[in-house]
Parts: structure tokens; C-alpha cells; sequence
């Protein structure tokens, strides 16, 4: 009977924490519109040597607004780098129009590090149209230390620097070029737009599909609310189910039963 008590209080404990979890991925965490990861990832270290990193990526939501990309460096390293967007027709179309340059600097990069490029100028209607990413570097400094550049004389020893990306390909991972090369796998990406929980996003590109009487905050959260009690109740029963007949069938049984 303890060990059953017991169970029971851990299994209310495992619920409350899930409950805690999915609330916090739902309506806080940050989830991307687009996230571009290979399984096999190695630092591009041409970038350091002043060579540009190109990734063309289909976004899969309206607002597009910050790019995540993953950087990799041997030290810490202050690092100014020119950033590009453009939209384009398909991957690799000459066909361009660009959306947004500027110089962002990315301050005490120390080994991998995901860092956020912003754009405010992108327009809202972003969902299902290519983009192009491109990133150059235009400074590396060390702490107390003078600008190492590009374009720096041979024989002055350079930091490592460069973008992560896959030596894989990835479903759904556009097209990457190192400088005017195409190259297999892709940039390590995350794209977002203004809605930054999954929650925003399923308000503004669902909802206005959903019939009026589905489109109320009050329903959804009534909806998520029963399937996760309809699941719990379902391990709940597996876990802890009443094995023993019921009582009105232990008394069916007891009048069939023959007298001696």
C-alpha cells in the first residue's frame, strides 16, 4: 500500500513538471521558424581570411526578423562582421533584391557561440519566399589586441574564425556557397520572426484559418488542456488500473454460482 501511495505522488509530481514544461516551450521558449543543423559540423575557416559564407534558406513563416548563426573561434574574439540579406526567386538566382546590409559587431566570441543578426527592415509577407544570407569578416580583435584583419600580411598570425556549418546535407537546408563555390551542406541557421513562441506563431498564421468559433485564446487553452488530461488519465490507468471485478459483478457472479 506504501510503495502504491508512493507512486501515485510521483506520478502527480511527473505531471505537474510536464505540465510546467510544455507551458514554458508553448508560451515562452523562443522557437525558430526555420532551423538549419547538420550532424556533421566543422568550423568553415576560410571565413577568417576574408572569404564570404552564403547560405540560401526558404522561410516557413510571415515576419521574418533575426537570423541565429553559430560562430566558432580559437580565442575570444571581438568580431565585426557585414551582413547581407536579399530575397531571391529560387536558390541561386541572379535575380536578387536586397533587403538589408549592415555592420553588426559580435562581442568576446569564445568557442561556439550562437549570435543573433537582426533586421528590422524585412517585410512582414516573408512565409515561403528564399532568402540569401551573406556574412563577411571584416575585423577580428583579440582582447587588448589590435585589429587582426583579413587582409593582414602573411606573416602576421591570424585567429580562427568562421561560421559552423554541416559537412552534411540537411533536408530542407537550401543551397551554401563558400565564396563563389557551392558546397555540400549548409550553414548552422536559425531564423525567427516577431512571434518568437510557438504560441504567437500558431496565433497569427492558424487562427485566422480556424472557423470564428475555434479562433478564442479561451478554447485553445481548453483544447490542450483535455487532451493532456484525456493522456494522463490513460497512463494513469495503465500505471495504477484497478485489477481486482467489481463489485456488482463479484455479486453476479456469487448468485450463478451453484448452491452446495
Amino acid at each position: 500500500m506504501w510503495h502504491r501511495r508512493t507512486g501515485r505522488l510521483l506520478f502527480v509530481a511527473a505531471a505537474v513538471v510536464l505540465a510546467a514544461y510544455e507551458a514554458w516551450s508553448v508560451f515562452v521558449r523562443e522557437t525558430p521558424a526555420v532551423t538549419i543543423e547538420g550532424f556533421h559540423r566543422k568550423a568553415a575557416d576560410e571565413f577568417g581570411e576574408g572569404v564570404q559564407v552564403s547560405q540560401a534558406f526558404r522561410m516557413t513563416a510571415n515576419g521574418l526578423d533575426a537570423v541565429d548563426v553559430q560562430f566558432s573561434t580559437d580565442q575570444p574574439l571581438t568580431l565585426m562582421v557585414r551582413c547581407d540579406l536579399a530575397e531571391i526567386s529560387e536558390p541561386r538566382n541572379e535575380s536578387e533584391r536586397l533587403s538589408s546590409t549592415q555592420f553588426i559587431t559580435f562581442k568576446q566570441v569564445s568557442g561556439v557561440e550562437w549570435r543573433r543578426i537582426s533586421f528590422p527592415t524585412v517585410e512582414e509577407t516573408s512565409d515561403k519566399r528564399w532568402y540569401l544570407l551573406r556574412l563577411n569578416l571584416i575585423s577580428a580583435v583579440a582582447p587588448g589586441g589590435s585589429a587582426a584583419r583579413p587582409a593582414s600580411p602573411s606573416g602576421v598570425e591570424k585567429p580562427r574564425v568562421g561560421p559552423i556549418i554541416s559537412t552534411d546535407n540537411v533536408f530542407g537546408g537550401g543551397s551554401m556557397w563558400i565564396a563563389d563555390r557551392r558546397q555540400l551542406g549548409s550553414l548552422s541557421l536559425r531564423a525567427f520572426t516577431r512571434r518568437r513562441t510557438a504560441y504567437a506563431r500558431f496565433r497569427a498564421d492558424v487562427v485566422p484559418t480556424l472557423p470564428r468559433a475555434l479562433q478564442n485564446p479561451v478554447v485553445h487553452l481548453g483544447l490542450a488542456g483535455g487532451y493532456q488530461a484525456a493522456m494522463l488519465a490513460v497512463v494513469y490507468a495503465l500505471l495504477f488500473g484497478v485489477t481486482s471485478v467489481p463489485a456488482s459483478g463479484a455479486r453476479a457472479a456469487t448468485d450463478s454460482a451453484p448452491t452446495p
